[in-house]
């Protein structure tokens, strides 16, 4: 009998070694967790920095072509990267624990163990073919669930007009069909990921059974010793058959999402426009024969060819204007948007484009910005450029800082630009003036308002060029005619202006005219006529006829619009005259809100509120309840206690074999028998546990969904004029995702971790009574530590989740004023704001890994000050106790 300070000696050394393996892995997390998250940011910034930049060419080309949902690529694609980026060394180190266990198992089983070794080699082969056939269906789901968001985001974007006509079940109906495709390829994600499950879980069991069958089989005695060490070293495969194959599944998602944003960052962008200073010799702004065309013109060619090919009758093509079948095909001018074009304003001049509608003149400001290709000619421009676009793009902020758009706030040069752009008055009605919050897209402002505050923005800028789209036209006449006057005409005199209107009662105090016409042939815009009011007056009859219609149908139109503002000034209240904010306009319905309200005068976007404290008990209840009910859960808690008692009656029936429990009257064969018998239900329990989770988990999605979406449908407009669209995205891209892959996933391995520790400590009390009474103090410790872990780990989650939502609320925003954001020159501004925010999310990011390090490496302290106890006891008990009892505990 050796020395019992032996045993003490090898039980310390136990312990020893297991905290070192677990502050070594705490370190290794805490290292790839960093680094996956540096990759998803990097990334996150690249996207973003890419759409400040990329051209309409470049919207449309790549891979993927339009299709592409920009607003995943951001989310789910960067994540999808950052997972196979910390995971990524598994692919290594997997290959070399299984050898490594295997050499050990061939210590203790000489040449059976081969055999369990070849069996396991032949198991590789189903494994990669179900994890082939898993990242398949995880691309197919991807690309449905791309589909889905774009809808659903055309649905929230435009809500106005879906309430307006009652179109929220046509969207329910078209979002829940897209949806249907999606959890088609979900649900066989969930067949294959079941068996996936069932076979990581049991090959290390099947392995096992094989291995001892052949050694019991060549005549070898099977000890306790050798059957629970071999047992051990099984279970130390099951972590590498666990994470292997996800991690190839992760790594080929990932190659699946890289090369989306790979496609996205390679497209075209617009060429940086240089900034040249004036000169009183040459004109601001030149475009010396230019040609412009909008899209590819290589498919566009090879597009009106195939109509071509489409429409021939009788040998003959029909073709409109009498172009024949050789010069429509080599010719190329009917992509062309705008041919010819001669422009040139000299310093201070007023230039006005006319035309009518598809002529092409705002296509003239995007080719002065440089946004539209260019096929032929010059275009040169000088001095710094201010942009009214045609759809005013207003950012949820406050007026003030949309009409600041980051610039130093100078007090004289901001009231004119309020008093020029004739905001004044506006601003007087609002509750908070110009402190109040305008919503995404300026949703609580008139179409007047929002074109006023593009204004301001632009005299605010102090550019040397000033270019308007068409501001005008959301304007009333009135409004309009003193704009033109004060601002465009007067207020900016000595600034070059190109103005693009329709309302060509402004022309004459204009220093020269271009008149665009549309060619009938091609469809392309071409200059019709050019000059200053007064030559064109006299030399030009058509001219002179279309400004002498004009002149009549403004008298009616001031006739009528006069006999209307009298009649509804009888009737309307003057109250109702005045736009306020819509904080202001909103009706309250307690004096709470009231309070809230002074408190807060001006705000418009709603915080986003995070839940404290643990779950409620009502969130986890609706989430059984979408999944089917108590009824499911009950039967799910069946089937994991039924599997978890299977796998501890095999281990059990080990020491049963091993220590002869039975007496001699049964047979080696009788025994493997039963061992194998249990092996193979708890297989079978695993895989029928695992599907019917995932299944009642998908079911569970799906309803969760639906109801949110609908919710989305019926709520009040208040709500999307407080609510960023980018926090409503959050919830439709990434929550959705998490609760369709990884929730049910992750509910299960906690369910089966607790109830294997419970498992795991009935058998230790059985076998060692004596550790029981170290069982109330640690389990004490566990408790406190997941309970003092637990407030701080829920709240970061939360903030996590809060500090992302304004980094896809700003990609939304400025996604959709591209074309501003460049004619400003604050692409880089934008995009130091942004990556602000994206650092703002990685420190909460970085808070919750390191305290999920925190507790792992003080659970694996309380884990192996259990089996330091165990361990002591059994050498203490040494000699009441039996081998095979003792490998049992």
């Amino acid at each position: 009998e050796r020395a019992c300070w032996k045993g003490y000696f090898y039980a310390a050394l136990l312990f020893v070694c297991t905290m070192i393996g677990a502050i070594g892995e705490a370190q290794y997390f805490q290292i790839v967790m960093r680094v996956g998250m540096q990759v998803r940011s990097a990334l996150q910034s690249a996207v973003f920095r890419k759409s400040m930049y990329i051209s309409n060419k470049g919207r449309k080309g790549g891979k993927y072509g339009a299709n592409l949902a920009v607003n995943n690529l951001i989310s789910s694609d960067c994540e999808n990267v950052e997972m196979a980026t910390r995971n990524f060394h598994i692919l290594w180190s997997s290959p070399l624990r299984i050898f490594v266990s295997m050499y050990l198992l061939y210590l203790q089983l000489s040449w059976p163990s081969l055999i369990g070794a070849a069996f396991l080699v032949l198991m590789m082969p189903v494994q990669k073919k179900v994890v082939e056939k898993l990242t398949l269906y995880a691309r197919q789901g991807f690309k449905r669930s791309d589909k889905r968001v774009k809808k659903e985001k055309e649905a929230v974007e435009s809500m106005q007009i879906v309430k307006c006509y009652s179109w929220e079940e046509s969207f329910v109906e078209e979002a829940e069909s897209l949806r249907e495709d999606e959890l088609f390829f979900l649900k066989k994600s969930a067949v294959l990921g079941a068996l996936n499950m069932c076979l990581i879980f049991s090959v290390p069991v099947l392995v096992s059974s094989v291995s001892f069958t052949v050694y019991v089989l060549a005549g070898n005695e099977l000890t306790a010793a050798k059957a629970f060490t071999s047992l051990a070293l099984y279970a130390v495969l099951r972590m590498p058959l666990i994470f292997f194959p996800q991690v190839i599944a992760q790594l080929t998602v990932a190659l699946a999402s890289m090369d989306r944003i790979e496609d996205y960052l390679a497209r075209d962008e617009v060429d940086e426009r240089e900034v040249n200073p004036l000169s009183d010799n040459d004109p601001a702004v030149q475009i010396s024969d230019g040609t412009f065309s909008w899209g590819n013109l290589d498919q566009r060619v090879s597009e009106r060819r195939r109509t071509m090919e489409q429409t021939r009758q009788g040998g003959a093509v029909r073709l409109q204007h009498g172009l024949s079948e050789e010069s429509a095909a080599s010719d190329v001018d009917y992509l062309v948007t705008l041919k010819n074009i001669d422009l040139e304003a000299q310093n201070g001049e007023l230039v006005a484009i006319i035309g009518p509608t598809g002529s092409g003149k705002s296509s003239i400001l995007h080719a002065i910005l440089g946004e539209i290709p260019s096929l032929n000619g010059v275009v040169q421009s000088r001095g710094t450029i201010a942009y009214v676009p045609q759809q005013a793009w207003i950012f949820n902020a406050t007026i003030r800082e949309n009409i600041l758009f980051g610039l130093d706030f100078d007090q004289k040069l901001y009231d004119k630009a309020v008093r020029i752009s004739g905001l004044g008055k506006d601003l007087r009605d609002m509750v908070a003036g110009d402190q109040t919050e305008i919503g995404e897209r300026g949703i609580n402002l008139s179409g007047g308002q929002k074109q006023r505050v593009s204004i301001a923005r632009a005299v605010y800028a102090q550019c040397d060029v000033y270019l308007f789209d068409d501001p005008l036209s959301a304007l009333d006449a009135h409004v309009g005619k003193s704009v033109f006057e004060d601002c465009v005409w007067q207020g900016l005199k000595g600034k070059t202006r190109i103005l693009v209107t329709n309302q060509i009662q402004f022309v004459n105090h204009c220093d020269k005219i271009i008149w665009l016409e549309k060619n009938p042939l091609d469809g392309s815009g071409q200059v019709r006529a050019s000059g200053s009011y007064s030559d064109l007056m006299n030399n030009n009859t058509d001219f002179r006829q279309m400004m002498q219609e004009q002149g009549q149908t403004d008298a009616e139109q001031r006739k009528n619009d006069e006999e209307s503002n009298n009649e509804d000034s009888k009737h309307m209240d003057p109250v109702k005259l005045k736009r306020v904010a819509s904080s202001r306009s909103i009706d309250d319905t307690t004096n709470k809100k009231k309070k809230k309200k002074k408190k807060n005068v001006g705000a418009l976007v709603v915080k986003e509120e995070r839940e404290t404290g643990t779950v409620s008990w009502k969130v986890v209840k609706a989430y059984i309840s979408a999944c089917g009910g108590c009824v499911v859960m009950v039967n799910l808690l069946f089937l994991w206690i039924g599997t978890q008692a299977l796998a501890q009656a095999a281990n059990f029936w080990i020491t049963v074999w091993t220590e002869n429990m039975l007496g001699d009257g049964f047979t080696v064969e009788f025994y493997l028998a039963i061992y194998v018998g249990w092996t193979i239900a708890q297989s079978f329990g695993e895989f029928v546990s695992s599907l019917y989770f995932a299944l009642k988990g998908i079911a569970g999605a799906q309803v969760l969904h639906s109801s949110m979406f609908r919710s989305l449908l019926r709520a009040p407009m208040q709500f999307y004029n407080q609510t960023p669209l980018g926090r409503i995205i959050n919830r439709l891209t990434k929550d959705q995702a998490d609760i369709d892959r990884n929730l049910s996933r992750m509910i299960s391995l906690a369910v089966r971790g607790v109830l294997q520790l419970f498992g795991t400590m009935i058998i230790i009390g059985i076998v060692t009574p004596y550790i029981l009474v170290m069982f109330a103090p640690v389990l004490y410790l566990f408790w406190y530590a997941q309970r003092y872990f637990q407030c701080t780990a829920r709240e970061i989650k939360r903030l996590d989740s809060v500090t992302r939502s304004p980094i896809y609320a700003q990609f939304n925003q400025c996604l959709d004023g591209t074309s501003s954001i460049r004619a400003y020159r604050a692409q880089d501004r934008l995009i130091n704001d942004f990556y602000g925010k994206v650092d703002n999310n990685v420190r909460m990011y970085l808070t919750m890994i390191s305290a999920n390090r925190w507790l792992g490496l003080r659970l694996e302290f309380l884990g192996s000050l259990i089996a330091l106890a165990a361990a002591c006891v059994v050498v203490t008990t040494r000699s009441t106790i039996k081998a095979g009892v003792a490998g049992l505990g």
